[in-house]
């Protein structure tokens, strides 16, 4: 019925044994204007700083994946490892601008590296990168835990383009100037 108010097509075609394939189309008017239009997202994107290096630690590989791409395509360089070990590991061997660190990992959490990068065991001269927590925990407690953990700032899960993208420009614009 809802296929027919929409002047659409309907098909069935069974073939006993192998089963039963159902075929719907309904038509949708072509708009007017079809003429890609810019993205707000990619527009934030932009303004992104560029040429950043990134240690970026998530242990949810599709999350890993979809945050290296995406500040890949923001020009900056990306480094992931899936845990706080990995990123203490790196960290002590690489040289980063900052760090996006998920703060439930295994192994060792992300707070828990924070401290530890706070503390010299990626190096001395390491110690004051920045580091922004990428959680799903936004309550003021968690933050309070970040922020005394010695993390600069904190992203929310599911991550929106147009915040992380503010947040980096803010802590390093903040670290560059200090």
């Amino acid at each position: 019925r809802l296929i027919d108010l929409m002047n659409g097509n309907l098909a069935i075609v069974s073939t006993e044994g192998k089963g039963t394939t159902v075929y719907a189309s309904i038509p949708f008017p072509v708009p007017q204007d079809t003429k890609p239009q810019a993205s707000t997202e990619l527009l934030e994107m932009a303004s992104c700083p560029r040429g950043l290096s990134i240690l970026l630690a998530e242990d949810d590989l599709v999350s890993r994946i979809a945050a290296t791409r995406l500040l890949e395509k923001a020009h900056a360089s990306v480094t992931a490892v899936e845990n706080g070990e990995l990123a203490l590991e790196a960290l002590g061997k690489g040289t980063f601008d900052v760090v996006l660190m998920d703060v439930q990992m295994p192994r060792m959490g992300g707070v828990e590296a924070a401290k530890a990068i706070r503390a010299g065991q990626a190096g001395q001269d390491k110690a004051d990168v920045p580091i922004i927590a990428l959680t799903a925990f936004a309550m003021a407690g968690d933050t309070e835990e970040f922020r005394s953990a010695g993390m600069n700032a904190h992203v929310a899960k599911p991550v929106e383009l147009k915040s992380l993208v503010r947040v980096l420009g803010e802590v390093v614009e903040k670290t560059s100037s200090s």
